[in-house]
């Protein structure tokens, strides 16, 4: 059955149903096969284990992923069982279940009441589900009176608690029970399991992480080295654009500087000692400003963030504003008056840069799923994707996407905070290191907590994950893009965020370039005037921070953060956990 990879990734992974396309037969991934022609096999699995431990390891159960055990597979098509095996008569209304033999060797099912041959679209839909990751069909209980299992499921209303059980071979005085009359709990847990709609949402959750260039060789490198963590933590700081030590200058430029050249070496190489002075600083900060775990994970960030921002060493294709500003004159397409208008568009939304991305390198990897719920919670397990030598497998896909990547301003930022009494004492110089060292990474399925990680991290996390979600929310209402298309990637510690397309939609390429270099203004309105909108306000501001469904939610796929942490009221001001709070765009 060919799919494509995204979607296989996306839609189509081991133990979760699906409802095939050509004869509408509900079925069960029981296997995908790998494309040995991929490089995925290739991609560092223990770096991507140790990025994720941190998520397996809040799970209920133990999940002992190791890179010795792990197959790391590129998908290519799968294998499906018919599941669930319990078929529905559209004419008695009797449920007659069917063993797994019987489905394989393709002979025809027949109804165990009136003898009629069903048809593939006749299964019965519901399936039973299980916290701890487990599905089955649904059991037929045995009438009290015969003991027959000759029965129907009645659902007088679409709510599951008014279903019920009837035996037909007693009728009209079958009544057995309710729908989870005789069901016992489930076999691996002891836990009560549920019934659900086999493409319940609830009934499958791919839980998965998301790397920016990975292939890059200097990240085995930076995995085990302190030394290499503070060199690229110090180079963001530094910011110095590379090596300046060896630029020529024309004659007539030191003619008109009035020194000679002799005198500019000496000061070139006298601004080279101070940068090297100011480098060897903030290495030295950087070793001891952080725990081992803490500068890993700042230097990873900060390395894929330097790799997308880096015009100098780079191979990534991106463009900035004023990168097309200074292009206006020399492409006709381009409007030097319009692409002005865009740069006063993003300083109103207090953004310090736009980068549109042509190829930006995104790999998704899949490491399991969860039933029930899509983060973890007493009883609720996650499960992985076992392999045929008693490991597991992981699915993964590398992909260059087109995106756009936004960064707040760092002075706004801390303007933002001050008007909002967050700061004990306003940072005078240094501001990239006082948030590096404040922030943190998004916390996995949970809000950031202001009592233990401070409240300018709770505060700035929140804003920069709103604007995220405002953006998307606005990519929707302008372009050829759903939100279901796009998919975010986030840089807290650089106060930035990517959005980028889904590889797996038809909608034409350069759509969100088009955005950015023709529609930007628009963005920037709608982000201003309409991403305050919520039809369930004052509600949603007052009970549910200023974030719902309506109004900055998206699918837990696209959010890099589980739809936690957001809030309008960061951007436009209103209530902010019990509190009135000014609006980062109003500062």
């Amino acid at each position: 059955m060919e799919r494509k990879k995204s979607q296989i990734l996306f839609n189509f992974l081991p133990q979760d149903t699906f409802n095939h396309a050509r004869n509408g037969t509900i079925g069960k991934v029981s296997w995908i096969f790998e494309d040995r022609r991929s490089a995925v096999g290739e991609l560092p699995v223990p770096y991507i284990l140790r990025r994720i431990r941190p998520k397996i390891s809040q799970w209920d159960n133990d999940v002992p992923l190791t890179a010795s055990e792990v197959e790391l597979v590129s998908p290519d098509d799968i294998k499906f069982d018919v599941f669930p095996t319990v078929f529905e008569c559209r004419v008695c209304s009797a449920c007659t279940p069917f063993d797994d033999d019987r489905i394989e060797q393709g002979r025809p099912p027949y109804c165990g009441n009136c003898d009629r041959r069903l048809t593939d679209t006749e299964q019965l839909q519901f399936v039973m589900v299980c916290p701890c990751g487990d599905i089955d069909s649904v059991p037929l209980p045995r009438c009290n009176s015969c003991n027959n299992r000759n029965v129907r499921f009645r659902r007088p209303t679409s709510r599951m608690r008014d279903a019920y059980w009837e035996c037909l071979d007693c009728a009209p005085n079958g009544y057995i029970g309710h729908a989870y009359e005789h069901i016992d709990r489930c076999h691996y847990c002891g836990n009560n399991r549920k019934i659900k709609v086999h493409s319940s949402s609830t009934t499958f959750y791919p839980q998965l992480s998301k790397f920016v260039n990975i292939n890059d060789e200097d990240i085995d490198i930076l995995q085990d080295s302190t030394a290499y963590q503070a060199q690229v933590i110090a180079e963001y700081l530094l910011d110095d654009g590379g090596d300046s030590g060896n630029v020529e200058i024309d004659d007539a430029v030191l003619e008109q500087l009035d020194i000679s050249e002799e005198e500019y070496r000496e000061a070139q190489e006298e601004a080279h000692a101070d940068i090297e002075e100011r480098r060897e600083e903030l290495e030295e900060w950087a070793r001891d400003a952080f725990p081992d775990e803490d500068r890993r994970q700042i230097s990873e960030e900060l390395f894929e963030y330097r790799s997308l921002v880096d015009d100098v060493d780079s191979d990534i294709d991106a463009t900035t504003l004023e990168s097309l500003q200074e292009a206006a004159g020399q492409r006709a397409d381009l409007d030097r008056a319009l692409v002005d208008d865009f740069l006063d568009a993003r300083d109103a939304l207090r953004l310090s840069e736009v980068r549109l991305i042509t190829d930006f390198p995104i790999t998704t990897v899949v490491y399991g799923y969860s039933r029930t719920e899509a983060e973890p919670s007493d009883g609720v397990f996650l499960r992985t994707f076992p392999g045929e030598g008693g490991g597991d497998r992981m699915f993964a896909m590398t992909a260059e996407a087109e995106a756009v990547m936004f960064s707040l301003d760092p002075e706004a930022v801390i303007d933002w905070l001050d008007v909002n009494d967050i700061l004990h004492e306003r940072p005078e110089e240094n501001v990239e290191q006082w948030l590096l060292e404040r922030l943190r990474q998004y916390p996995y399925f949970r809000e950031v907590d202001p009592v233990h990680d401070g409240p300018a991290a709770r505060y700035t996390l929140t804003l920069l994950h709103t604007m995220s979600h405002l953006v998307i929310n606005g990519v929707d209402a302008l372009s050829g893009y759903s939100k279901s298309s796009l998919i975010e990637y986030l840089l807290p510690h650089t106060l930035s965020f990517v959005v980028y397309k889904h590889t797996d939609t038809d909608y034409s390429l350069g759509a969100m370039h088009t955005l950015a270099e023709k529609r930007f203004r628009e963005l920037g309105d709608y982000i201003q005037n309409e991403g305050d909108v919520c039809i369930y306000d004052p509600v949603c501001e007052h009970e549910e921070n200023a974030a719902c469904e309506d109004c900055l939610y998206i699918s837990n796929i696209a959010c890099d953060n589980g739809n936690h942490n957001l809030s309008r009221s960061t951007l436009y001001g209103g209530e902010f956990d019990g509190e009135t709070i000014a609006g980062f765009l109003d500062v």
